[in-house]
């Protein structure tokens, strides 16, 4: 597509920052190879910003059957293909074109030139891996852009593959055209979040501004940090050595020995290199800058012999400040 509207180029939203990067040969390279590995008919939807999926498309519980019984009805077609009792056409008629030529390929593969399906998918997750390869300059180019705040998760760092997506969201038209983009900057979590235009029309509004969560920040910082400071202290004075959560014996934890839990499972958080290492909020507001960041209390349950540590968004209001048009849903057998 022409660069203004690709994948790698500006995606401005209020508040974030941009990229632009002009796709050269070797990416515009592997768009081509993974269109030609591309088999279904029909391509995905591309719904304007506050539609969702088009009402052409049936989901489950509009289907004539209920959620589920897709699945049923696919295995058993299967089952008969495996049977040499092929009917000559699918059962599909009011699932999306996709799944349902899916299906058919599956069953009888032969129909469409492809005799043996195992080597043939054997070809082309080959074809897909050296294709995905050449792109190793663009994912590090583009994880180089990274904020500092997300280049300390090592471990999610090295398993994105930023160009990859772009390069399968320019392939395969998927309507996300912000993924590989969100995936280099991050997510927003509260605000208006931006559609992807992969769910039907939904969501829920707001119920305080955006600006007013941000403007609170800095007040907000520093009373958390007195409150978690001084009930830390009381507790440690009451048991200065709580004892260690021990998985199906411990069945209740003092305040310390919840405090010393959500702490130790913070630091197995950072081992396995899902977040930075714990530290003071004047460290933090010297990586992100004063004001920029929005603290969620953590605090510690025991549940079902397990102890969970929770992240109080609803405490903090950050989920009062999120805004989205789009319902999130599981996805089904049949969602193109």
């Amino acid at each position: 597509g022409a660069a203004s509207s690709h994948p790698l180029c500006d995606v401005r939203e209020p508040g974030s920052l941009a990229f632009h990067l002009e796709p050269d040969s070797t990416f515009l390279a592997a768009v081509a190879s993974f269109r030609e590995l591309r088999i279904f008919e029909t391509p995905f939807p591309r719904p304007g910003p506050s539609e969702g999926l088009p009402a052409s498309w049936k989901p489950s519980s509009e289907a004539p059957w209920k959620q589920g019984d897709e699945l049923l009805s696919m295995l058993d077609f299967l089952q008969r293909a495996e049977d040499s009792s092929v009917p000559s056409s699918p059962p599909f008629s009011e699932l999306h074109p996709d799944f349902a030529f899916a299906c058919e390929f599956v069953a009888d593969p032969a129909k469409f030139g492809v005799n043996d399906l195992v080597a043939w998918r054997a070809n082309q997750m080959s074809r897909f891996a050296k294709a995905a390869a050449s792109l190793e300059p663009w994912n590090v180019k583009l994880l180089a852009l990274r904020p500092a705040y997300l280049v300390t998760m090592d471990k999610i760092g090295r398993q994105l593959r930023p160009a990859v997506i772009a390069a399968l969201t320019d392939a395969i038209v998927w309507p996300d055209q912000k993924l590989a983009f969100f995936m280099v900057k991050g997510f927003p979590a509260t605000g208006n979040l931006p559609n992807s235009h992969c769910f039907r029309a939904g969501g829920v509004e707001a119920s305080i501004p955006f600006d007013k969560l941000m403007e609170s920040n800095f007040t907000w910082s520093r009373s958390l940090e007195r409150v978690i400071s001084a009930t830390a202290r009381a507790a440690f004075e009451l048991e200065p050595h709580p004892p260690a959560f021990v998985k199906g014996v411990t069945s209740t934890l003092s305040a310390a020995g919840r405090l010393r839990t959500a702490y130790e499972r913070t630091l197995e958080e950072h081992e396995a290199h899902l977040c930075s290492a714990p530290m003071t909020l004047a460290e933090l507001e010297a990586s992100m800058g004063r004001g920029f960041a929005r603290l969620i209390p953590r605090s510690c349950i025991i549940q079902n012999g397990k102890a969970r540590v929770i992240d109080n968004a609803r405490r903090s209001l950050t989920n009062a400040a999120l805004s989205t048009k789009e319902k999130l849903v599981c996805c089904h057998a049949d969602s193109p």
